[in-house]
């Protein structure tokens, strides 16, 4: 392929960004689920340096459509960069009422956290749902999704190092290495402190599935995303779906542009 060639196929291209509370993720809609999205841990790292380390060496897009759930601050930042270097006005994505076949269940549907919400426009347009959505990330969070694409509610709990550290943080206790993470209990401080948080996570599933299966009349699937599913996976005792893309196949469903 010629470069003239090269920069066509490349400004047709839509750009998909997760900005999460400390990693940014990318991928080119069309490649998704062909080649892994791409990652990087932003906290540590200026602000202002992140898109340019990011995509410098992207051609240019016709489409960004960006997640974030960073704040303000960030969303400028990319918006103004992506103006600036490919002349493309960046769509930031928002939770709606009812939109791409799901029902958001929210009282103020805007306050539901788009990485939530894209979540779920996957599972229903991916033909996934009935669903509970278990995302390990910084936070976690779960939501279930009928098969009718009706978001019944969710849950939101630290994520498993914010666990470990509100323990150690508020007591004495002192931790070493720990043994492998098997079984339902820990044989040293730090195993029992890191297999706590699993279990405690492990447990709350399995009753939202069970009363979700009364509530729906069908247990859902079990899908994860996140970080730390990787963590749950050797604990849980019901069948579970690994879906590390689940936001991005979100962005994916609206970048297509077929609204159900």
């Amino acid at each position: 392929m010629n470069r003239e060639a090269a920069n066509k196929l490349s400004d047709s291209r839509v750009l998909l960004v997760d900005v999460g509370n400390t990693h940014l993720k990318w991928a080119w809609s069309e490649q998704l689920g062909s080649e892994p999205f791409q990652i990087v841990a932003y906290r540590s790292l200026p602000l202002h340096d992140l898109p340019g380390l990011c995509w410098t060496h992207l051609h240019r897009p016709q489409r960004v459509l960006i997640a974030n759930v960073a704040g303000s601050l960030i969303e400028d930042t990319l918006s103004r960069w992506m103006d600036d270097r490919w002349g493309v006005t960046a769509e930031f994505i928002r939770s709606q009422k009812r939109a791409w076949g799901v029902v958001n269940s929210y009282t103020d549907p805007g306050t539901l956290g788009v990485d939530r919400w894209l979540t779920l426009v996957a599972a229903q347009n991916r033909q996934l749902s009935p669903a509970c959505i278990l995302d390990c990330g910084t936070a976690i969070t779960l939501d279930l999704i009928d098969g009718e694409g009706v978001h019944r509610g969710g849950l939101i709990l630290p994520g498993f190092q914010s666990m470990r550290k509100a323990v150690l943080g508020s007591t004495r206790i002192q931790t070493g290495e720990t043994n492998p993470l098997t079984g339902l209990l820990a044989h040293d401080t730090a195993g029992a402190i890191a297999l706590g948080a699993i279990q405690a996570v492990v447990s709350l599933v399995k009753r939202v599935l069970d009363e979700s299966e009364e509530e729906i009349g069908q247990r859902p699937g079990l899908l994860l995303t996140g970080g730390g599913a990787d963590y749950l996976k050797a604990h849980l005792d019901e069948p579970w779906d690994l879906k590390p893309d689940l936001v991005m196949s979100g962005l994916s469903v609206i970048a297509v542009g077929q609204n159900l």
